[in-house]
Formats: C-alpha cells, sequence, structure tokens
C-alpha cells in the first residue's frame, strides 16, 4: 500500500504557501467522468506490460484530481500503477506538480514517489539529484529543463526523500536535505524541516542544529526547535 505523507507538523507554519495558493487543478485529459471510463485507464494502466513515457505523464495528469466516480479508492490504485514503474515515473510526477502545483497534486506525487523508492533503489539517486549542487560551486546547478524550478517541485521531493527509510543512499539523502534546508522558498525549508526531524537520525539533528541560528522566519525557526525537541525525545 502507498503510505501516507503527511504535510508539517512541527511548529506553526502559516496559511497555505503563497506558490501553492489558489491554484486551479488542470488536466491536459480532464478528470475521467464516468466510473466505465475510471476502470477502462485504470484497467488498461494496470494491465500494460511496459510503461512508456507517454502512458506515465498520461497517468500522473490525473495526480490529485477528485470527482464522484474518481474517488479515493481509484487514485490509490493510480498510485500504486504508477509506483510500479520505477524510477522512470519520477519525470512525469515531477512534471505534473509543475503544471499543478496543489497540494492535493503534492500529496500524491510524494506517495507515489515514495513508494517507487521503496520498490526501486534508483528512484531516491534520481529525485535528490535534482536538489544537489557542485561543491565547488556552491550554486544550485542549472534546472532541470523537464521540470523547471517552481518550489512545488522541491517541496514534493524533499517529503518524498524524507518517506524513505531505508539506508541506501543515506549520504545523497541527507545532502539533498540540507541543500533543501537553505532553499530561498520557505515551503521547501519547511519540507525538509519535516522530513529531518521524523528521520530519527543524529546526522540530522546536527543539520537542523546547524539551521537553526541563521533561520530567519520565525515559524520556522520555531518548526526546528519542535523538530529538535522531538529528535531529543524532549
Amino acid at each position: 500500500m502507498v503510505a501516507s505523507s503527511s504535510p508539517a507538523t512541527f511548529g506553526a507554519s502559516p496559511d497555505r504557501f503563497r506558490s501553492m495558493r489558489g491554484v486551479t487543478y488542470c488536466s491536459p485529459w480532464g478528470i475521467p467522468r464516468t466510473d466505465d471510463e475510471c476502470e477502462r485507464i485504470l484497467r488498461a494502466s494496470d494491465a500494460a506490460s511496459a510503461m512508456t513515457p507517454e502512458l506515465s505523464t498520461y497517468l500522473a495528469g490525473f495526480l490529485g484530481a477528485s470527482s464522484r466516480v474518481w474517488t479515493s479508492s481509484r487514485r490509490t490504485r493510480l498510485r500504486l500503477i504508477l509506483a510500479r514503474t520505477g524510477v522512470e515515473v519520477a519525470p512525469a510526477v515531477l512534471r505534473a506538480v509543475e503544471r499543478t502545483p496543489r497540494e492535493e497534486v503534492i500529496d500524491d506525487a510524494v506517495n507515489v514517489l515514495a513508494e517507487a523508492a521503496r520498490r526501486d533503489e534508483r528512484v531516491v539517486r534520481a529525485v535528490a539529484s535534482r536538489l544537489l549542487v557542485p561543491v565547488s560551486m556552491g550554486a544550485r546547478e542549472e534546472a532541470d529543463p523537464v521540470v523547471g524550478d517552481h518550489p512545488a517541485v522541491r517541496v514534493a521531493i524533499v517529503r518524498a526523500l524524507g518517506s524513505v527509510r531505508s539506508l541506501h543512499a543515506r549520504d545523497l539523502r541527507l545532502r539533498a536535505l540540507a541543500l533543501a534546508l537553505v532553499d530561498p522558498a520557505a515551503e521547501v525549508r519547511d519540507a525538509a524541516i519535516q522530513s529531518l526531524g521524523r528521520s530519527a537520525d543524529a546526522a540530522a539533528q546536527r543539520l537542523l542544529e546547524q539551521r537553526r541560528p541563521d533561520e530567519g522566519e520565525p515559524f520556522l525557526a520555531e518548526a526546528i526547535d519542535d523538530a529538535l525537541a522531538e529528535l531529543r525525545g524532549e
């Protein structure tokens, strides 16, 4: 089953972040309108011998959608179908977030990426690499032209990395989350704090302790304090 990944819980975040506020859901193909249409899409996709990039993009376009017939259980089936694709699903899922940076789309994308990472270790590297910077340059690499640089995309990546508990690529995940802690977008830093605060990792605690004196947003500084208290068992 695809695990649920909740938004921030440490600290008192402000109202919805600006980059995710007032975005209308959109899909190039529209939401399936009948039970028959829903089942036809899901059964055909589930039975497909191979998930092509085109099919992944098509299915990812329904992430976050909801209607009388496009129900929660059908969305769960969709997420499982996409997650089974493995590393190839990441670009399609992140493209869907960039196109429609709504919280519901981000939530579905995080679930797909986290489940895909549990099934295929390469997913961790694929998504973490989008946040990493050259050590010598100290600046973000040029944005992936497919994914772009919308903060919601980075939030989805950070939350997905925070949902992976495997020791595989631990150092890579921590490097990516460390970078997210200094991201210019507050919502990305917020997601990094939540991910590190739930990690039960001594290295995560050190990263949060190092960031605390430099965090200029009061609500994020409070979130770091809460996350550190959780990690210390206070």
